[in-house]
């Protein structure tokens, strides 16, 4: 469900940071501008081809409301997300072989870098995440005095308010029980812009809906236990947390609803919200994808070209030739903050022209939990062999490749159990139930089929012998032949 009454976005107030953040990278081969007249994201130039128009990272990066028991547990980086392999000569991710002599050398390493935090259970993946986390000692820790409070220090560090511990556990406990997931990204979002008062700008300059009863009845959408009471619940506590913080219900209202109408998998993209939008049933020219976090440097487009040799007078051979066109394309940071975690990257569908706006459908990407990518994970704690039950977006999976997002569709929940095998999270073993076997193994031989077709496609030859039809045929059996 998506709002009628809701305002679009101020591009005028947001088109100084875009710019600016253009100027920034203007040594990439971005392929957007922005227009001052329309002031509106347009092509830079004509594209006839096919390709990745720019990477922008985020505005706003969260980790996803379904790594919250990992993060808790250390399996996960407590500032992005991403799920941690610590016991792998210090890689942080499962794509190299496991070596388990050196298991421990690889965990005092890892311990020495300080990506362990010494008074919780949390990790970091990596110096840049650990840096970035102002939040961790707010949510985390305890407090050493008497009071129970921490000091809220800005961007600036600075101190701006002072931070009630024990009200902030209050709250966490209600998001987590009643699963108020867009309430933990609203606040997650507000305490980031609270933080860094340069993001409340263009944040705020986003689409949302101003209109109490419909945002109420807009949040709560999806999920039944966002009621009206737990918003004002979750409001109050919010604001119990603070002693200074200046927030209205209004305005919390707002904030969450800029964050359900502009998040693309949980973190906010300043440049691709600000994107046309057309009917989910119309023709956008650009496509929404997530970009592979091992390589942000540059993309690589495959062009391929046939062309027809003669061989002899009754052959032919077509040869099919490729070219690799590399682009500089990095990442576009309107923060300061430099993290090349959860990209997004931004394609053309169609052929475009210069000065022609970019747009995408305008739909939910959000990814809610009843999207049917979803499958639910049986996770087995190490630590105090307690199960829990939690849910990961596929899509959103560390393990698997980049994905488009797709508007939300309702679909039947398919189980899988989990168990380790091991120290680690990512020697997890996924069983599977017969049909999803089948499933697999279809997908994998279609696959397979594809990719042997394509191999054979690429060089082959056109001939017509001379004799051909015009030869005695012999059929042999054993050692003696019959002519026909």
């Amino acid at each position: 469900m998506i709002p009628v009454l809701r305002h679009s976005p101020n591009r005028k107030a947001v088109e100084p940071y875009i710019k600016r953040a253009l100027e920034r990278g203007r040594h990439s081969s971005h392929g957007i501008r922005v227009d001052d007249k329309k002031h509106e994201v347009v092509a830079n130039s004509d594209k006839s081809g096919l390709g990745v128009l720019f990477l922008e990272a985020p505005f706003i990066l969260l980790p996803e409301y379904e790594m919250l028991n990992l993060i808790e547990l250390g399996k996960a980086c407590a500032y992005c997300g991403t799920v941690l392999k610590v016991d792998d000569l210090g890689k942080l991710r499962d794509d190299k072989a496991h070596v388990r002599h050196r298991s421990k050398y690889s965990k005092m390493e890892r311990f020495i870098k300080g990506l362990d935090c010494d008074r919780c259970s949390l990790r970091w993946c990596c110096q840049k995440c650990k840096d970035a986390d102002f939040k961790h000692n707010l949510l985390h820790h305890l407090p050493d005095n008497k009071t129970g409070t921490h000091n809220f220090v800005d961007s600036a560090s600075k101190k701006k308010d002072v931070f009630l511990y024990g009200n902030w556990t209050q709250l966490r406990s209600l998001i987590l029980e009643d699963d108020l997931e867009i309430c933990y990204y609203g606040i997650m979002a507000i305490l980031q812009v609270y933080y860094d008062d340069k993001l409340m700008k263009p944040f705020e300059s986003l689409t949302f809906c101003d209109d109490i009863e419909l945002a109420e009845s807009f949040l709560s959408s999806g999920n039944e236990t966002v009621t009206k009471e737990a918003l004002h619940k979750s409001y109050q506590l919010l604001c119990d947390c603070f002693k200074k913080l200046d927030l209205s219900y209004d305005r919390y209202l707002k904030y969450l609803t800029i964050y359900k109408l502009n998040n693309f998998g949980g973190c906010i993209y300043l440049i691709t919200s600000t994107l046309g939008r057309v009917a989910e049933n119309g023709n956008a020219n650009c496509r929404i994808e997530y970009y592979d976090e091992q390589d942000c440097s540059a993309t690589e487009t495959v062009i391929d070209s046939f062309r027809v040799k003669p061989v002899s007078e009754n052959s032919v051979e077509l040869i099919k030739e490729s070219f690799v066109e590399a682009e500089n394309k990095t990442p576009i940071y309107v923060t300061d903050n430099r993290s090349n975690k959860k990209i997004l990257k931004v394609l053309n569908v169609t052929r475009l022209k210069a000065n022609e706006p970019l747009t995408i459908k305008d739909v939910d990407y959000s990814l809610p939990t009843d999207s049917e990518d979803e499958f639910a994970v049986l996770s087995l704690d190490l630590d105090n062999e307690e199960q829990r039950r939690m849910r990961m977006i596929q899509s959103r999976h560390r393990f698997s490749t980049s994905a488009l997002l797709q508007p939300a569709k309702n679909s039947k929940m398919r189980t899988a159990s989990f168990t380790s095998s091991g120290s680690s999270f990512g020697e997890g073993i996924i069983k599977y139930n017969r049909a999803q076997i089948r499933e697999m193994l279809q997908q994998l031989t279609l696959e397979e089929g594809i990719q042997e077709e394509s191999e054979a496609d690429d060089n082959f030859m056109l001939e017509v012998p001379s004799t051909f039809g015009k030869g005695r045929k012999t059929v042999r059996f054993g050692h003696d032949a019959t002519n026909l």
